[in-house]
Formats: structure tokens, C-alpha cells, sequence
């Protein structure tokens, strides 16, 4: 929630900017918290703003691991929320064959520790739910409060010792950020700091560009051109795509991309369990945008008391106080 609030005017600056210099264009946006910002950005502006992730790419990766296939030979459908999605479809693109009752059987046969910090926790719900959830336990486990066990690193992510060390009083003091424990033999995989000038090797290197997982080049081509494309998942305000999540919450669904511009699909149901999960982020939404409005910390209190993470009343009222102070310089003025 503080990261929304952080990022939040910066991105209204730009939407509303839009309304004056291009109303009818679209605001690709990558920022993450991806569908808060995007819920807040379409009820406080009327641009049309889409927000684009990789997640779902990621977890086809992870499909392919405990399928044994390469991705090329299956396809997937896949809808939720960003950062929280499920794939409602996994298929052969050779025979059309329900590939879920092949995945189920595999994952059984699975190493257990096999990517642990990307896997585990989806590879839990696939056996409780029946389906997998992506794009990983260290971003699907922001949503649920019984997670913290299938993230190994845990307390290695951000570890400090508190008493030789204040990482947050003193910015210079180096904090190692530790992405995930990958594989059987304990592998650890840091997060690098981006030290080169990419955009100068971008424009003045002579290698060529590889491909990546996203999306927003080829909609922008798809758009510009008129050359139909469909994309993996777009985050929307939900006008009836996912039948059982809350009108206008964002949501993240397939779309047809064309000239005209981007056109959301509609999917079934998800499974309840799980849909539950993702509605009680959208009130969270709701309650932030009003926050923000209304200046009002009492609002963000009860969207904090909303959240499955919170430990203590006490401790989210103490948690607003210190955030603000620690952190004035980049959050919008609230007031008690």
C-alpha cells in the first residue's frame, strides 16, 4: 500500500498530462503495485491506462520444469490478479489435450526443494485448489497471511542485525538483497544492481536486441499498424471478464490487441477459494483511492486492517505513524 502512495503522484502527473496533450492515448504502465495503480489511476482520470507484467510468462516457465516440455508445445489461459493469477487452461497445442491431470501427476513426482522460492507455494495450492498460481510464492505470498513457510529466504531477503546495523536510518549502509534459494544444492541468486548505462548500449551498441517476455512493444505494434495480436494478460478495470470478482476492481485477463485498440477477453469463473483471496484486494483498492482522496489515515488504517498480513491493530497504527515519517519525502500528506 505505501508503495502505491509513493508511486502515485508521479503517475498522476503523467495521466493527467495525457488528458491535455493525448486524451485518446493509452498509458502503457509497468509500475508496480500494478493493479492498485491502475485502479486508482482509472477512477481518478479518464485516461485509458493498461497496466502490462511478464508474470504470467514466468509462471509458463515453471509449467515447462514440471511438465518436462519446452513452451512452445503447450498454451495456457490465465486470469486473477496481477501478481496473483491463475491458469484456468493448460493444453497441448498438438492434440488440444487438458494437460492439468499430466501436471497434477508430475509435480507429485517433483523434487521437493526444485526452485523452492518460485515454486512451493503454487505447488501447494495446485494440490489444495486443482490449479497453478503464478508468477511465484515471493509475490503470490503477499496476498495470504499462512505463506511466510514456503518462502525459504524469508529472513535472508533483507538480513540485518539490528544491533551492529540500521539499513533505514542510513541509506549508504549496503543491504544485499537475496532473490531466492533456487534449486536441490541451496544455489542462492542475488538481485544485481544495474551499474552500466543500458540506454547507451542500447542505441550505440552493434548487438542486436534480443526478444523478452513483454508485451508492450507488440501491442504498441499491433496498435500503430493494425496487425491483430493476442497477449498472455493486460490489467483492466473488470466489466464482467472474471464472473466471480467484483465489477470495476483490476483485474488481469488475456486481451485481442488491433487498431482499434485492446480488447479484453472474457474468462470463467476462478475457483472460490482463491477468488475470495483476490475480491478482498480490490476493497483494498477502493479504501487507498479514498484514502488518498480524503487525506485521511484513518481510511488507509482500515485498508491495512483489511490486509491477511497484518498482525495487530496496534501494530498498523504504529506501522502508518512510522511509514510517514520514515518516509515523508515521497508519501502524499494523511492526517488522523
Amino acid at each position: 500500500m505505501f508503495h502505491t502512495l509513493r508511486n502515485l503522484e508521479p503517475m498522476l502527473e503523467i495521466a493527467r498530462t495525457m488528458e491535455e496533450v493525448c486524451p485518446d492515448a493509452y498509458l502503457l504502465n509497468y509500475t508496480n503495485p500494478e493493479a492498485k495503480l491502475v485502479s486508482i489511476l482509472s477512477k481518478a482520470t479518464k485516461i485509458k491506462v493498461v497496466g502490462l507484467c511478464h508474470g504470467d510468462e514466468m509462471g509458463r516457465d515453471q509449467l515447462a520444469v514440471v511438465l518436462g516440455m519446452d513452451k512452445s508445445e503447450f498454451e495456457t489461459q490465465a486470469c486473477g490478479l496481477n501478481h496473483f493469477g491463475v491458469y484456468t487452461k493448460i493444453k497441448s497445442k498438438k492434440t488440444g489435450e487438458d494437460l492439468y491431470p499430466l501436471l497434477i501427476e508430475k509435480e507429485k513426482q517433483l523434487d521437493k526443494l526444485v526452485e523452492w522460492d518460485e515454486m512451493a507455494l503454487p505447488r501447494i495450492m495446485l494440490r489444495v485448489y486443482g490449479v497453478w498460481v503464478y508468477p511465484g510464492t515471493n509475490h503470490i505470498g503477499e496476498y495470504m497471511a499462512w505463506s511466510d513457510e514456503f518462502l525459504a529466504s524469508a529472513k535472508m531477503q533483507y538480513f540485518y542485525d539490528p544491533m551492529t546495523e540500521k539499513p533505514w536510518e542510513n541509506p549508504e549502509e549496503p543491504l544485499d538483497f537475496i532473490y531466492s534459494i533456487g534449486s536441490r544444492n541451496w544455489e542462492v541468486t542475488m538481485a544485481q544492481t544495474e551499474k552500466e548505462d543500458v540506454f547507451l548500449q542500447a542505441f550505440e551498441g552493434d548487438k542486436e536486441l534480443p526478444e523478452n517476455q513483454e508485451y508492450g512493444v507488440p501491442i504498441m505494434e499491433a496498435i500503430a499498424f493494425d496487425q491483430p495480436i493476442e497477449v498472455g494478460a493486460v490489467n483492466v478495470p473488470n466489466k464482467g471478464y472474471i464472473s466471480n470478482l467484483p465489477e470495476d476492481m483490476v483485474v488481469e485477463v488475456p486481451a485481442r490487441v488491433d487498431g482499434k485498440g485492446i480488447h479484453p477477453l472474457k474468462i470463467e469463473g476462478l475457483p472460490t477459494g482463491i477468488a475470495a483471496m483476490i475480491a478482498t484486494q480490490g476493497a483494498i483498492a477502493e479504501l487507498l483511492y479514498e484514502a488518498y482522496v480524503e487525506k485521511s489515515r484513518k481510511k488507509l488504517l482500515q485498508a491495512i486492517l483489511l490486509d491477511p498480513t497484518i498482525s495487530t491493530y496496534n501494530n498498523a497504527v504504529h506501522l502508518i505513524d512510522e511509514m510517514f515519517e520514515l518516509q515523508k519525502d515521497s508519501l502524499p500528506e494523511m492526517f488522523w
